[in-house]
């Protein structure tokens, strides 16, 4: 299963489900105060470095849905890409593209030849990963 189609199956299995009060309060308490979530993926990296270490594959779902529910979707992703990297061991990427997709979006869209993932980390061709954490 890919990243997105792993966010669809959890957003429909999550659909007539209620976000925990413990994730509101989470919410509240550690993201709302700090302002994280104005900060996009930044805050949820911020997050998971302060309160990630032993986080749960559920709880970062919930996390993302509720970022989603207050209008914070690159927050959101952050949540997602950890949650799917729980499950599955695999990275998250945002969108699987065959190879010539794939030069055809680097050539056209970047000048220094590099695809991002889910969290902003990016990757050149080459065997090399490149970008800052």
């Amino acid at each position: 299963m890919d990243f997105n189609a792993y966010i669809e199956s959890k957003r429909l299995a999550s659909a007539k489900k209620k976000i925990p009060q413990e994730i509101r309060e989470r919410w509240n308490t550690r993201i709302v105060t700090r302002s994280l979530q104005t900060l996009g993926r930044s805050g949820g990296v911020q997050y998971l470095r302060d309160y990630g270490k032993g986080l749960a594959a559920p709880k970062a779902i919930n996390l993302a849905l509720m970022a989603e529910s207050e209008g914070y979707p690159e927050m959101a992703k952050v949540f997602w890409a950890k949650a799917f990297e729980l499950e599955t061991g695999q990275k998250a990427v945002e969108q699987k593209l065959s190879e010539s997709k794939l030069s055809t979006l680097v050539r056209g869209s970047s000048s220094n030849g590099t695809v991002s993932n889910a969290l902003g980390v990016q990757f050149s061709g080459q065997s090399s990963r490149s970008g800052s954490r």
